[in-house]
């Protein structure tokens, strides 16, 4: 199971690379989540290569759930970045207090 999950991460890492590679001229704000979801991801490949080579300590078990979380909020990052608002009418007044 770890095998067939470690190749999932690969591709994960793939289409993370692959789209560094098409936001290189995106606005600032997008490279910059994109490179820190690239910088989560390897942490957490990293933490995740240790564990199984030293047989599932339960310290790296937690940090594998934490670093699974901060993914999690990386990868909304990145999408919440590239999100535009383009079909939404303006706003002409300022909301009541």
């Amino acid at each position: 199971m770890s095998k067939l999950h470690a190749w999932a991460v690969w591709v994960f890492v793939a289409a993370l690379v692959t789209y560094l590679v098409r936001v290189r001229r995106a606005p600032a704000v997008v490279r910059r989540a994109a490179w820190l979801l690239l910088a989560i991801t390897l942490a957490q490949g990293a933490i995740g290569y240790v564990q199984y080579f030293t047989g599932l300590p339960a310290l790296l078990v937690g940090l594998h759930m934490l670093g699974s979380a901060l993914l999690v909020a990386g990868t909304t990052r990145v999408v919440l970045t590239t999100r535009t608002r383009a079909g939404l009418p303006a706003r002409t007044t300022t909301p009541a207090a």
